[in-house]
């Protein structure tokens, strides 16, 4: 149990490092309103040094954080704000359920013999195409082009994810690219495990619900005859997606899938939206305050100790 604890908030560093990024930026730059001072004396009572976060263990913030939004999560602070302190504290709170529901009597036998596989994560460098010549291909005429290109920057959302992917929104829009790509943690438990059956009936459950080009691949196997359920699926695409190389055929079929959708995206002027993915994600555990809330705590300082 104690390499279980261990190894998921090893895993779980990096995110958890980024959501504290956005967490503090927006203390830093409220400090002043009532709602961060009420919840900077929160985290004093916790004994967290608030003039010197970024010194501070993330591990004691997201517990923190866990607890505050519990207390917290009604009131009428601004929304961005709580749902950073919500996913900051989602790391304790999933932790604490697995806590929880490996104490309790029936899931013991289930518990006691977990055997724990760790796969290294996939990433690559991907080279990225110009903007204008993918958006040319679908938008021939320069000046209907020129139209979209100033209509998609003065979108705030499309404008900041051009930027992400190009470095920027002026000439950098017309050269070629590279990003770091990544493949989804469901998809490298399907091409890189031997869990694949047609059949027994396979349960794929991770932190997020499956994205658009994931549930394809997912659909695509099924239509192989292979048995999979996942706990959930959206419709987001994601530019950071990695195409699994097992399969040619469904890269075929995926890029004629993209193709139409990017296709019809330009046609509306509209993109895919959908509920998002990290919804599932609450730092409101079912665990009540105290005793396994000091367990959590006592499981965390010995995990920092390995």
């Amino acid at each position: 149990m104690h390499a279980l604890f261990v190894n998921v908030l090893k895993y779980c560093s990096d995110k958890l490092e980024r959501r504290l990024v956005k967490l503090k930026k927006d203390i830093w730059d409220n400090k002043d309103e009532p709602y961060i001072k009420s919840f900077l004396e929160f985290l004093k009572s916790y004994e967290i040094d608030v003039d010197n976060l970024d010194e501070v263990d993330e591990y004691d913030i997201t517990i923190a954080c866990c607890e505050y939004y519990k207390d917290n999560k009604n009131e009428e602070h601004p929304q961005r704000f709580l749902k950073h302190i919500k996913k900051v504290g989602s790391y304790s709170a999933s932790v604490m359920d697995i806590v929880n529901c490996a104490c309790k009597e029936k899931y013991k036998p289930l518990f006691s013999c977990i055997d724990l596989h760790l796969l290294e994560p996939v990433h690559v460098n991907q080279p990225i195409s110009p903007w204008k010549d993918i958006v040319t291909k679908f938008i021939p005429n320069q000046k209907n082009l020129e139209e979209f290109k100033k209509n998609c920057l003065e979108n705030s959302e499309t404008k900041k994810r051009l930027y992400e992917i190009y470095g920027g929104i002026g000439r950098q829009l017309d050269h070629e690219t590279t990003n770091h790509i990544y493949l989804h943690a469901e998809l490298n438990i399907l091409t890189n495990t031997d869990i694949l059956s047609k059949e027994h009936n396979e349960f794929i459950t991770v932190s997020k619900k499956c994205c658009y080009l994931c549930e394809s691949y997912i659909n695509f196997l099924r239509s192989k005859g292979y048995k999979i359920t996942v706990s959930g699926t959206h419709k987001k695409l994601y530019h950071r997606w990695m195409l699994p190389d097992t399969y040619e055929e469904f890269v075929k079929n995926v890029l004629c899938d993209l193709d139409e959708i990017i296709e019809s995206g330009i046609g509306r002027y509209t993109k895919i939206t959908a509920k998002s993915d990290s919804d599932g994600e609450s730092a409101d555990s079912d665990n009540p305050k105290g005793k396994y809330f000091d367990m959590m705590r006592r499981v965390l300082k010995g995990a920092k100790k390995n």
